[in-house]
């Protein structure tokens, strides 16, 4: 069995905590935008395994958890009544994220796995299959169709997770050295600074993009290598570890910190302390970011300690049963 990396870990729980604060539209909302999605996918792209039963497994860990999570939540909904019944009613195969906004994220991935997954067996020449994924995506970024079950953002979004896959069979990220990393930091600056003279923003799912694909991509691609390039990020500390505690459960995480996120913000900005309107954005903006950043990471420990405990439950059931068999 692999032992986890650290650093990676540490880059996932940065990046989720990052999608929690950038949701909150709080300052650097857009600077968080230009990488915060396009980072999952290039790390789930650099842990891409052509393993038996591949659809079943992924599945099982992208699907099985979005109907779970917004299941949950419609129901919560269904009792809660009044506003919360017209998301349920928004529902379709073309808006699967109306219960639950960031669970289009869940489905995005499983689609870009069984793209890639296809790709992989039809292309021998497996160098071609990065060219194939920008071939692919290029029109679809272009074309503003819609398509059922986020097709059309995980087309797009399909580079990355093969830019991720690349990176790691090629060691990009180790030869990566000193220039590249000021290149890169040149280019996110721009990037950056170009969001706010324009002002725009970098948003995949709210299809607001810039009109040359090469700016988002080349964007996101060079905030993900200086994250992959600090190296404090791999050292043992107390911090790291809580990063990567957080990043182990970034999905549950992303699943979780939305549905009542505004809820909570109009709470804390009718009860604040402060009589200042800035000073109470500020105070409501901070406070929801980090209740709803605990809450989530605790709720997620839960749900993983409850599945573990399951699981042994009924591992012990079948030994049980199998002890009586004669």
């Amino acid at each position: 069995m692999h032992s986890r990396n650290l650093k990676i870990d540490v880059i996932r729980g940065i990046a989720i905590l990052c999608v929690v604060w950038a949701h909150l539209q709080g300052f650097l909302t857009r600077e968080i935008y230009i990488f915060h999605m396009p980072v999952f996918f290039f790390i789930s792209g650099m842990f891409y395994r052509n393993k038996p039963k591949f659809i079943l497994s992924k599945a099982k860990s992208l699907l099985i958890p979005y109907c779970l999570f917004n299941i949950a939540f419609a129901a919560l909904y269904l009792l809660q009544g009044g506003q919360f019944i017209k998301r349920i009613e928004l529902f379709s195969c073309t808006l699967t994220s109306t219960i639950n906004g960031p669970t289009w994220f869940l489905i995005a991935l499983f689609n870009i796995n069984i793209i890639y997954w296809i790709l992989d067996k039809l292309i021998k020449k497996k160098k071609l299959i990065l060219a194939v994924c920008f071939a692919i995506a290029i029109p679809l970024y272009y074309w503003n169709c819609i398509l059922p079950f986020d097709l059309r953002i995980s087309i797009i979004a399909l580079p990355f997770f093969a830019l991720g896959k690349w990176a790691k069979d090629e060691s990009i990220i180790e030869r990566s050295g000193k220039p590249h990393i000021i290149i890169a930091s040149i280019i996110y600056v721009l990037t950056a600074l170009y969001c706010h003279c324009k002002p725009a923003i970098f948003d995949l799912h709210g299809n607001k993009l810039p009109l040359i694909f090469i700016i988002y991509y080349a964007s996101a691609l060079s905030a993900i290598l200086i994250m992959m390039k600090i190296d404090w990020f791999s050292k043992q500390n107390k911090l790291n570890r809580l990063f990567a505690s957080i990043g182990k459960r970034s999905l549950y995480i992303m699943s979780l910190h939305y549905p009542y996120m505004w809820t909570l913000f109009n709470f804390l900005t009718m009860h604040s302390p402060f009589s200042d309107k800035a000073v109470t954005n500020g105070y409501a903006t901070i406070s929801t970011f980090l209740i709803l950043s605990a809450a989530s990471f605790l709720i997620a420990i839960a749900i993983k300690w409850l599945q573990n405990t399951l699981k042994s439950n009924g591992s012990k059931h079948f030994r049980q049963e199998q002890e009586k068999t004669p």
